[in-house]
């Protein structure tokens, strides 16, 4: 995994131009790498927050997404209406997933370096339908990108591998 994730961030700054004055080539790769662990550790420590949050819709607006986020559910699933932009229509989108669910727990089963600023988090939820009274369960991945410290976009895929196939190419 640490190769591809290295092939796709070397994609990213192969066409940068260095000059005399600014860092070298390889400490701007040791930023990339250390901003892609740093990017998959706030995930872990947002995962691990959610888990104890006494309102996880109030935890992941206050904390997690940026204003102007831009998500997009699995294309053509039945939750799928489109691009959500910012914060109020991602928390709608999610509270129909409490209204849906009301015992519905959201858990992570696995958080990937997807490159600088993205991280890929295989979802697992569960819950049981209000209206049928039938238990539900859902894995699917999300490519998350992250910048400043929130969520500012995020691609749900029924798979990790859409998911690493969305964020570029093997090695």
């Amino acid at each position: 995994m640490a190769g591809r994730n290295t092939a796709y961030a070397m994609s990213q700054v192969k066409n940068v131009r260095w000059s005399s004055e600014q860092s070298t080539p390889q400490r701007w790769w040791g930023r990339l790498i250390d901003m892609s662990e740093a990017d998959v550790q706030l995930f872990q420590t947002w995962a691990e927050q959610l888990a104890i949050a006494e309102d996880p819709l109030d935890f992941w607006y206050e904390n997690v997404w940026a204003e102007d986020i831009d998500h997009r559910a699995v294309e053509v699933a039945p939750d799928d209406h489109g691009p959500i932009i910012g914060r109020d229509a991602m928390r709608a989108y999610v509270a129909d997933w409490y209204e849906m669910f009301p015992d519905l727990t959201i858990s992570f089963e696995d958080i990937t370096d997807a490159g600088p600023g993205r991280v890929i988090a295989v979802s697992h939820i569960a819950g049981t339908a209000r209206a049928s009274s039938v238990p539900t369960e859902l894995r699917f991945a999300i490519v998350w990108t992250i910048r400043d410290g929130k969520i500012v976009r995020g691609r749900e895929y029924w798979t990790r591998s859409e998911a690493l196939k969305a964020v570029g190419p093997k090695e």
